[in-house]
């Protein structure tokens, strides 16, 4: 049994121990919760000395900071005791806010719409968004030369609109299934139909402009289009009043071509320019146009222009004549590669070729759907009495 004296020995000791360990300091009377810890005692048999152990390694983990001081423990750094154990932490270091690098520029507003008077706000639309509207004029004047310019921004007219794209229209039954996507939109009736679409290629999600160039190319094949269709129905009722026999046969089928032909018709196409942040899959740029019937046929296309069509459908053998009649007008130079017609003679999907245009870079490329033209088409009637000529290799 030991004596009093051991005793009051071993005391004496433990006592020494506490007192001589110099980064030991009182906790705080209600210790912050969020502080981070830094130091923990690990070794279970210094518990009773209150030595932490990895004491001397705390300017390493406090980046370089000596704390060795006991003056340097101050409201930013404590001592935090949890039973028989002891932490060390230290307040989080404060973020001062400094000033974006980023120049902003002055910023901008733009007045498209003209004011109008008004006794009432407009209720608030957050799920709607806001674009520029872009309609382009027939810009081909009477008795002109209609010539397709893919890059020609003449007679455009903006306006601002809201829109908020609708359901997906199926093109399951169209070609177009694999390359283009459709949204049904509500239109006003006046200047934009009120059962109209926007449509868009997959391509120009990629970026923010990836596609401007093709929806304006589109656009203006479309304008282009129409104009030669009516120099063409000109063409059909010039050879209708002035054939000599007026009761004749030549005269009646004439009359005939005319009338079916006042039946084509190429509905308005726009650009939509969508303005601030885009969703994943929707593009800045989409083309506005008549919602198309379900059921069309794609006359031509870019690598086949040969008359595959059943002989009972009601217009192939003018949209054939049609495009013949466009090549020859342009002195060969323009060509329509793609067309689309309803049973009702609505025309769509319109796609051209011309040799001067920078579209087409590779000249090879560029020649090859001129060159599939002149060897797949076979002329008609229709040719024939227009005076067409006929088209070689």
């Amino acid at each position: 049994m030991p004596s009093r004296n051991q005793g009051s020995e071993h005391l004496t000791t433990l006592s020494d121990a506490i007192t001589s360990t110099p980064d030991i300091t009182e906790p705080p009377t209600s210790p912050t919760s969020s502080t981070p810890i830094i130091e923990s005692c690990k070794d279970p048999s210094q518990h009773a000395s209150g030595v932490c152990v990895g004491a001397d390694k705390t300017p390493e983990v406090l980046g370089g900071t000596d704390n060795q001081d006991e003056n340097n423990d101050t409201q930013s750094e404590t001592i935090v005791r949890s039973g028989r154990t002891s932490y060390k932490a230290r307040a989080p270091r404060a973020v001062r806010h400094s000033n974006s690098e980023v120049a902003l520029g002055p910023g901008f507003i733009i007045l498209v719409s003209n004011p109008i008077r008004t006794c009432t706000l407009r209720p608030d639309l957050p799920s709607k968004r806001a674009a520029f509207l872009y309609h382009m004029k027939y810009f081909y004047g009477e008795g002109s030369n209609p010539t397709y310019e893919p890059t020609n921004c003449t007679a455009l007219s903006e306006a601002v609109v809201l829109f908020q794209l609708g359901n997906i229209v199926d093109f399951s039954k169209s070609r177009d299934v694999n390359e283009w996507q459709a949204r049904e939109l509500q239109g006003d009736g006046v200047e934009i139909p009120y059962a109209s679409v926007a449509r868009f290629h997959f391509s120009w999600s990629y970026s923010a402009t990836s596609g401007r160039e093709r929806a304006l190319e589109l656009v203006n094949a479309h304008i282009y289009v129409a104009s030669m269709l009516k120099l063409f129905k000109a063409r059909l009722h010039q050879m209708w009043k002035e054939e000599c026999l007026p009761e004749g046969y030549l005269a009646q089928q004439f009359r005939e071509w005319f009338i079916r032909a006042a039946a084509l018709h190429v509905p308005r196409v726009s650009c939509l320019q969508t303005i601030g942040s885009l969703d994943d899959d929707v593009p800045r740029w989409m083309l506005v146009e008549v919602k198309p019937e379900s059921v069309r046929t794609r006359y031509v296309y870019q690598s086949c222009f040969r008359d595959t069509l059943p002989k009972s459908d009601p217009w192939k053998a003018l949209l054939f004549a049609f495009i013949h009649y466009a090549y020859q007008h342009s002195g060969g130079v323009t060509l329509i590669g793609q067309i689309d017609c309803d049973q009702w003679g609505s025309i769509s999907n319109v796609l051209c070729f011309n040799k001067a245009s920078y579209y087409l870079e590779n000249s090879d490329r560029m020649d090859m759907p001129f060159f599939d033209f002149r060897g797949g088409h076979q002329c008609d009637q229709i040719c024939k009495e227009m005076g067409l000529a006929r088209l070689t290799l």
